[in-house]
């Protein structure tokens, strides 16, 4: 009888395979997304796919890991219902702060989990499946842990270029502003300017704003310009003079 998403999620946790298995299954839904699928149909193919490659462990096996590993799915009472993931990040972090205060390994060679000693809730359950993972694979679980460290060092260093572009950006567009201001103040004649700077003045001085100096002459070159253009309107030149 084939299994349902929830017993195979149920089984893939109690197996201490979750971790690995829903990595690997979301891993498929992206190429398979990639590749222009349905997310319905990437979805239930990934499944499938992942329940083939994880087929219930010989049941001597699977008692093993269970006796290895106890309390790990006791969750307690004061935590919130816990989501079937988080981010990847997240996860890690959670079992990378809470792992030495709630694992206890004891002499018989089983490991017991403390939940309740955690310093908050874990994220979601895959983060517990992350947790057993390091229980029962740490090797494997330090490998995840590098290669998402590696994955959000990447992330950084494109942000930080793309930052790096933005202000790059900006720098050009306020150069190009001075320009601009600088090359229509000096197109405008001296006693318009003069006049202009002078009714600025005493507008601001009046209505009592606070207008850095910088602002204040993009202003000026604003109202110089639109100035000019009504001198030119209202009495144009004649003769090119």
């Amino acid at each position: 009888m084939e299994e349902s998403k929830i017993d195979l999620t149920e089984r893939l946790r109690r197996e201490n395979r979750w971790a690995e298995a829903s990595q690997f299954k979301d891993e498929l839904v992206r190429t398979f997304r990639s590749e222009g699928m349905k997310r319905a149909e990437a979805g239930e193919e990934a499944w499938r796919r992942m329940a083939e490659k994880y087929p219930p462990l010989p049941v001597a096996e699977a008692e093993n890991i269970i006796a290895r590993v106890q309390g790990v799915g006791k969750i307690p009472p004061a935590w919130p219902e816990l989501p079937a993931n988080a981010s990847l990040n997240t996860e890690l972090a959670w079992v990378q702060s809470n792992r030495l205060r709630v694992v206890e390994e004891r002499t018989t060679g089983a490991t017991r989990v403390h939940l309740d000693r955690a310093r908050s809730p874990a994220p979601s359950w895959a983060a517990l499946s992350w947790l057993e993972t390091s229980i029962r694979s740490y090797a494997k679980y330090v490998d995840v842990v590098a290669r998402s460290l590696k994955d959000e060092q990447d992330e950084e260093e494109l942000v930080r270029r793309e930052r790096m572009q933005i202000n790059e950006i900006r720098g050009l567009l306020e150069e190009m502003q001075d320009q601009w201001a600088e090359e229509l103040l000096a197109n405008t004649p001296a006693t318009i300017r003069a006049k202009v700077r002078s009714l600025l003045d005493d507008w601001i001085g009046r209505s009592g704003l606070m207008i850095p100096d910088k602002s204040k002459a993009d202003l000026a070159s604003h109202v110089c310009e639109l100035v000019d253009q009504c001198v030119g309107i209202l009495a144009p030149s004649t003769g090119g003079e």
